[in-house]
């Protein structure tokens, strides 16, 4: 479905099955997204099919897109595919799993970076525009859990097992590792001034509490705030405030917030 400003209802559009990705857009406007019936939509701007892309495994990660109009996409049959801006397959290739909950991002260069289970552990890939693996980079210890944050000098951040936020540089090495609070199940994000702002959950005494924290981009942290419940991930506004939801139970009543942070 597609909203106006004010919240009204534009159009919707009905396909086969269950959505099963984020609605990503291309910069004309078109919107890609992914079902549960193993298919590729892209639907234009006015809520009209363009095509559909069908493939016999369940895709694991949201399509994303290139400034060269190449759209990738990975499944659960641990294959990467780029198609073209019509829907045609182009290439094919072996990269292991992906999914689920991966949101992979480009840099300037065009070079890919997302999670991946390629050997034993879950590691953070780089492939070039041509599909060629750059380099894997694993943690010192644990597994990478998170998609990553690139920021415009091109350091990545991800989050890992043991309560890591990691920053990893464009060649693939390790730059510094610091300690979030809690387990991180959302990616990073990264405003303009590279700091990094991160969402973990711990439980403590039967009650769980969630953790949003600003580092800078060395890996010292700014602040944080602690609130009890389970926070989404962050969305920075473009006036630089960030807004979350929080889902709260108490007893047999469950709510939902929306925070919004302020920075000074």
């Amino acid at each position: 479905m597609a909203f106006d400003r004010d919240g009204h209802l534009v159009w919707d559009f009905k396909c086969d099955d269950a959505v099963s990705s984020t609605c990503v857009t291309d910069s004309e406007g078109n919107i890609y997204f992914t079902t549960y019936g193993s298919k590729l939509y892209s639907v234009d701007l006015d809520g009209n099919l363009r095509w559909i892309f069908r493939y016999e495994a369940e895709f694991s990660i949201t399509p994303v897109i290139s400034d060269e109009w190449k759209i990738y996409i990975s499944s659960n049959d641990e294959f990467m595919m780029i198609l073209d801006r019509f829907g045609n397959l182009l290439e094919k290739f072996k990269i292991g799993t992906c999914g689920p909950y991966s949101f992979p991002v480009f840099d300037q260069l065009g070079n890919l970076y997302f999670k991946t289970n390629m050997i034993d552990d879950i590691q953070l890939i780089s492939l070039n525009n041509q599909g060629t693996i750059n380099w894997l980079f694993s943690p010192k210890r644990g597994d990478i859990i998170t998609s990553p944050a690139l920021n415009d000098a091109g350091f990545l951040f991800v989050g890992a097992t043991f309560f890591q936020l990691i920053c990893v540089d464009s060649a693939g090495k390790e730059v510094w590792t610091t300690a979030v609070e809690g387990f991180m199940s959302q990616p990073p994000i990264v405003d303009i001034n590279s700091n990094v702002y991160t969402v973990s959950y711990k439980e403590s005494r039967g009650r769980g509490y969630s953790y949003l924290q600003s580092f800078s981009k060395e890996g010292k942290e700014n602040w944080r705030i602690k609130l009890e419940g389970v926070l989404t991930l962050p969305v920075l506004s473009s006036d630089g405030e960030i807004v979350l939801l929080l889902n709260n139970t108490s007893g047999w009543i469950e709510k939902t917030q929306v925070i919004t942070v302020t920075q000074k």
